[in-house]
């Protein structure tokens, strides 16, 4: 059961982490001075909004059953957890996996939504300058995220293999 949960916990991860460095690496700069360029975009960012969460839930369900078989919840509560450089680094992970979730429930839920209306409210200048605003601000959170995202990686590594 535990070998299947860190595959399926892997597998979350690659799909999730892959998605995020896909966009921005791949999809932007191929799209870039294509006419539909927006729609390419705005259509990938829905379909790996589906995957994605669905991914990242499946990854932090799988990451919590891993943690209750690895003890977590006893280590914890004795405050072992604190005394090892496992625990410590299991810590940064939980920390880095929530700002990575933050970051993305930003990017989809406000800054990608709030383009998105002031795009169709009018064509002002002022609603086209806001909307070009919270594009700028949804690429950096998307940046951020997959800067987090690859830290997550980076962290889950050494937990694995221990620090060197």
């Amino acid at each position: 059961m535990y070998q299947l949960l860190v595959f399926v916990h892997i597998l979350a991860a690659v799909v999730w982490i892959g998605g995020v460095v896909f966009i921005p690496l791949v999809l932007m700069p191929a799209t870039r001075g294509m006419p539909q360029r927006a729609e390419v975009i705005t259509a990938a960012g829905r379909r790996f909004r589906v995957v994605g969460w669905a991914a990242l839930a499946l990854g932090v369900a799988t990451g919590l059953a891993i943690a209750y078989l690895r003890g977590v919840p006893r280590l914890l509560l004795t405050g072992e957890l604190w005394e090892s450089s496992w625990g410590r680094l299991f810590v940064a992970k939980v920390l880095l996996v929530g700002a990575m979730i933050a970051l993305s429930l930003t990017h989809d839920l406000l800054l990608v939504a709030a383009g998105r209306t002031m795009r169709r409210k009018d064509a002002s200048g002022e609603a086209v300058a806001r909307a070009a605003r919270y594009r700028r601000l949804s690429s950096i959170a998307a940046q951020a995220m997959g800067l987090v995202a690859l830290a997550v990686l980076a962290v889950a590594v050494l937990l694995v293999r221990g620090l060197p």
